[in-house]
């Protein structure tokens, strides 16, 4: 399988996502490695977030508490168990074959819209972590309808859904009775572009804020040690979409003098609509395990029942 990267120019249609190679190209070792590599990560993202995902679910739904907060991180965890339905086993089926596949094929395109919209609904979820969580310290008298929440949860993750799929039709189907022109297609990734990079840079700037007011500004309380682990975990789970914020940007960077920006801008379509997707599907799990020890006692509890089953 041939990733962005290790493409030429001249093997890679920019406009439909297809790789021109000819027929006696070969998957060179370095190649190999970097497909292995990406392979074995892939699978063992999908692993965590198969495991993982599903005792989170059961913790909350189980617990006594069952308002905004516990609302968003059942919804994190049952997006994220969507984004790995298939994508990243397809994925990694490919990239462990020895022949030339190509990633941007139809088959692993519409997985990748699958997983770039299910991951959408998990960043907006981490960022609305961050501003309830923030709202709730410093504006304790604001209150939040779990309504309110879930509608703007299901809004924006139809608008990005039906944005990536027009987006990887217009890759597909170049005619002139296709109803969306590269104008019209240039407005919808921009504003793809936009809405979700404005969603990170909430989601970060929210939950840094809310660790300094903790930790320097908030006066004392018996709760301060669940309440500091909890504005902990949701930085961590937020701080990853720096990246997403850098894969993105890395396509406004102009062409400079003697540097060509080609590769880069593959680096960013890659990291941006296929790695960085599965990547926080087992990334949000983990750091809620690690930083809660509720969640790893009813780990191992089902762990047990599952052994005495």
């Amino acid at each position: 399988m041939i990733l962005f990267w290790t493409l030429n120019q001249e093997e890679y249609n920019n406009r439909t996502l297809e790789a021109d190679v000819p027929a006696n190209r070969t998957l060179t070792h370095s190649e190999q490695i970097v497909n292995y590599t990406v392979g074995i990560v892939l699978v063992l993202c999908f692993l965590t977030s198969t495991i993982l995902n599903p005792v989170l679910i059961y913790h909350h739904k189980t617990g006594d508490r069952h308002g905004i907060t516990t609302f968003l991180f059942v919804s994190l965890a049952v997006s994220d168990i969507l984004t790995n339905i298939a994508s990243p086993l397809v994925q990694a089926f490919y990239l462990f074959k020895r022949k030339i596949f190509w990633l941007g094929g139809s088959v692993i395109v519409s997985f990748g819209v699958f997983s770039c919209s299910s991951e959408c609904f998990s960043q907006c979820t981490t960022t609305l972590l961050a501003i309830t969580r923030f709202l709730k310290i410093v504006c304790p008298f604001i209150r939040l309808k779990k309504k309110l929440i879930a509608a703007y949860l299901g809004f924006y993750t139809f608008i990005m859904s039906i944005n990536n799929i027009f987006l990887a039709l217009s890759f597909h189907i170049v005619n002139d009775d296709f109803p969306i022109n590269s104008q019209m297609m240039e407005v919808l990734s921009v504003s793809c572009f936009w809405l979700k990079v404005s969603h990170c840079l909430l989601g970060v700037i929210f939950s840094i804020i809310t660790v300094i007011y903790i930790f320097c500004f908030k006066p004392p309380s018996p709760t301060d040690n669940v309440t500091r682990k909890v504005c902990r975990t949701i930085l961590l789970m937020n701080i990853i979409h720096i990246g997403t914020i850098l894969s993105a940007l890395l396509r406004l960077i102009p062409d400079f003098s003697g540097v060509d920006m080609f590769y880069l801008r593959f680096y960013s379509v890659f990291l941006h609509f296929y790695f960085i997707s599965i990547i926080t599907s087992a990334w949000n799990p983990l750091v809620m395990l690690i930083g809660s020890r509720p969640i790893r006692q009813t780990f191992v509890s089902v762990v047990l029942k599952l052994k005495v089953a």
